[in-house]
């Protein structure tokens, strides 16, 4: 299974922090969301994945960075001497003819020099470099200079490390064990009396510090003690600052240190801000609202404000009364009351997710100053204003169709084929990221399972292990090879694929057809299998979800089925047995109507692909078509459909032995030397092996299979049976 991350092209380009990273630094790629403070990057030159998560491609789990566009880069930003930089890279088997890939250095940022140069000569397998840094530098940027097509770049663990002591006078500012950045923040609380450590890191020269001199608006509040001084090599002392006289509420100043430090840093700024008394100044500023975008899926709010540091963001369905708490911070995806948070930091435009058609949202915005527990909230002068998200949206796209027309089947699949393909492995920084996952507490996000309405929680990027892309019409059901379903459009269209839970419902599901349960044999949360009133294996998903997977089964047989290739229903391939009614859907269709939220889905997935689910605009066309096989229906009749499944028995199967690690044998002998069709699948339903046999039983060899769980499904023409096999 291709696995993918998260980010969508919304964040092009992405930045750790303004700051420096202190040395060492180092990024293995877990959270390409998130990435360390002083480092950033651009992947987005081609859209695509960010992140390589197959094995052979990273050298830690869970990934590796991705460049695969001329321009890309990754770049850090750190204080002090660096010694080296060491990292881990590989690019695509075979023999690269252009490919330029540079390890690039800096003093400013602006003119870079070139530390080490890939030309045709980069290792087929992670492999580790190291590459010495100017003393001088303080940035490094791994550059995607020229790229030859079908060539990109893994690159991962890469670390900067720190030179060792040097001769001349260094500076090292620490605010207890955490070293400082030059022009970086402090924000001791409201102490009135906090130390800073001063280190020399020389190993032969004396430091002077020369002078500290405040400036900023609190300039005045603030005294340095026991400056000026000297340090020797390799010594420290602390330097203690103080709050003398101030008033109450915000204070902020930048120290300079005036030093003899021969590595640059002679002049060493930090910006402080310290609180007098038990607050920050509250800001008078009235913030602003306003809506940029509105749409079924999604909404775009601007907070603004002026003369105030920040903003808290809520939003509810409700007329929102909540009024946040001096001295609380609130985590974006926290709710405060009924309210819940949407974002509390800088002033901008914000997108609101969890949104769904024809519902009316409240969002209220308040300023605030401060950090911690010093945060103080304008509670009077709040903003608040409401919009209502649109519906359905179809305009004149159906004005050509007429479901009475005999051609209305072929008309049908015209107006939504071709489309815009979304590819598989672009399914996380799409549809999950822009509609089907929310943010929560500690930057992460939440992504439930459709079948079963399991909550999987993530940190950014999503990777595809305990989550997984559902098909309502499965895979083995289509007409084509798995090999070619994977990268189609018809395996990878946005309306027919689901998140689900791998282990406890796509793999339960498997392929069997969807129905009501008489007898249910497993069930996870709100999903369900067992046997439906004729005695047949069945899945049945929760009630709000039957519908929604019933118009996605419709949506592939119209937008897919030719003569060659057929996407029926019950589907044609000859190794399901467990046939779908199509009468069970259409039920579940006219029971379960689109609800807002597969509104909002119809609007996201027809604003991605450029093409629409007829069957949630025009609900009765599912009666103009026998899905049985996709002819028209003039009279648009339901209550001709009929079909009742064949009657069938199930048999056991036995497998000895089971688990094996080659051979096993399947007794068939409830067959009676019938004429019997047989086929092992894996978890996604994806036939391995297949044939035909009368004997009674059956020797199958699994020296070629990986280890794993498989599924042993035999069929004759009045009884079937299926097993579960493992190859250990």
């Amino acid at each position: 299974m291709k696995k993918a991350i998260l980010y969508t092209i919304l964040l092009a380009t992405i930045t750790g922090a303004k700051s420096q990273a202190s040395l060492p630094t180092s990024w293995d790629m877990s959270n390409a969301a998130s990435p360390p403070v002083g480092w950033s990057y651009d992947l987005n030159k081609v859209v695509g994945n960010l992140v390589y998560t197959s094995a052979g491609f990273f050298n830690s789990t869970p990934q590796a960075l991705r460049l695969d566009g001329a321009g890309e880069y990754l770049t850090i930003n750190f204080a002090g001497r660096a010694d080296t930089v060491e990292y881990f890279i590989r690019t695509n088997p075979g023999s690269d003819p252009g490919t330029i890939f540079n390890i690039d250095e800096s003093a400013d940022g602006t003119t870079w020099t070139n530390a080490r140069s890939y030309n045709k000569n980069l290792p087929q397998a992670m492999t580790k470099h190291i590459v010495r840094l100017n003393s001088s530098s303080r940035f490094v940027r791994f550059f995607f200079q020229t790229k030859f097509s079908g060539f990109n770049i893994a690159l991962d663990d890469v670390v900067v490390k720190p030179a060792g002591p040097s001769a001349s006078p260094e500076i090292v500012l620490l605010d207890g064990s955490n070293t400082l950045i030059n022009n970086g923040n402090l924000k001791p609380g409201n102490s009135a009396l906090f130390p800073i450590t001063i280190k020399n890191q020389s190993i032969l020269s004396t430091l002077r510090i020369d002078s500290v001199r405040f400036s900023g608006s609190g300039a005045t509040y603030f005294k340095a003690g026991g400056v000026p001084d000297t340090l020797a090599a390799k010594s420290q002392k602390n330097m203690l600052l103080q709050v003398i006289g101030a008033p109450a509420g915000s204070l902020k100043a930048t120290m300079s240190v005036y030093s003899n430090d021969g590595e640059g840093n002679n002049l060493f700024k930090l910006n402080i801000y310290a609180i007098s008394g038990s607050l920050a100044t509250e800001p008078a500023a009235v913030p602003g609202i306003s809506f940029n975008t509105v749409r079924s899926w999604q909404i775009k709010a601007l907070a603004s404000v002026t003369n105030a540091e920040n903003v808290l963001v809520l939003v509810s369905k409700d007329s929102i009364i909540e009024t946040p708490t001096d001295g609380v911070a609130y985590e974006k995806g926290t709710y405060l009351g009924k309210a819940r948070v949407v974002a509390s930091g800088l002033p901008g435009e914000y997108r609101i997710d969890q949104i769904v058609a024809n519902t009316k949202y409240f969002v209220k915005v308040f300023s605030w100053n401060g950090y911690d527990k010093y945060c103080n909230y304008n509670q009077a002068g709040f903003a608040m204003d409401k919009t209502t998200t649109p519906g359905l949206n179809a305009g004149s796209y159906y004005s050509t169709l007429n479901p009475a027309a005999s051609t209305f089947v072929q008309d049908l699949r015209n107006k939504v084929r071709p489309h815009f393909q979304i590819f598989y492995s672009n399914y996380a920084n799409t549809i999950v990221e822009d509609f089907l996952s929310y943010d929560t507490t500690s930057g992460k996000r939440v992504l439930s399972c459709t079948y079963s309405g399991y909550r999987h929680l993530y940190a950014p990027p999503l990777i595809w292990d305990t989550m997984s892309r559902e098909h309502a019409y499965p895979q083995s059901w289509m007409p084509y090879p798995s090999t070619v379903v994977t990268d189609s459009a018809f395996g990878t269209d946005l309306f027919s694929l689901f998140p689900v839970n791998q282990n406890k419902a796509n793999a339960v599901r498997s392929n069997l057809p969807y129905n009501n349960l008489k007898e249910v044999t497993y069930q996870f949360l709100t999903g369900k299998m067992g046997k439906d009133s004729s005695g047949n294996m069945a899945y049945e998903p929760p009630d709000h979800v039957k519908g929604m997977v019933a118009r996605a089964c419709f949506y592939t047989c119209a937008t897919y089925h030719t003569a060659t290739k057929p996407f029926t229903l019950p589907t044609s391939n000859q190794f399901i047995n467990d046939l779908q009614d199509q009468v069970v859907l259409k039920r579940w269709h006219q029971k379960f109507p689109p609800d807002n939220y597969e509104m909002a889905r119809q609007e996201y997935v027809a604003f991605k692909q450029n093409n629409r689910n007829p069957f949630i605009d025009n609900p009765g066309w599912v009666c103009y078509i026998d899905f049985r096989n996709m002819s028209h229906v003039p009279s648009g009749d339901c209550s001709q459909f009929n079909y009742v499944k064949p009657q069938i028995k199930t048999v056991d199967l036995s497998v000895m032995p089971n688990p094996t690690t080659d051979i096993m044998h399947i007794d068939l002998s409830a067959f009676s030397k019938t004429a019997t069709d047989w086929s092992l699948m894996d978890v996604t339903g994806t036939s391995l092996m297949e044939g035909k046999t009368s004997n009674n039983t059956l020797q199958l060899n699994l020296n070629n299979l990986p280890a794993g769980a498989y599924l042993f499904y035999a069929k004759g023409a009045a009884a079937h049976g299926a097993v579960k096999v493992v190859k250990q």
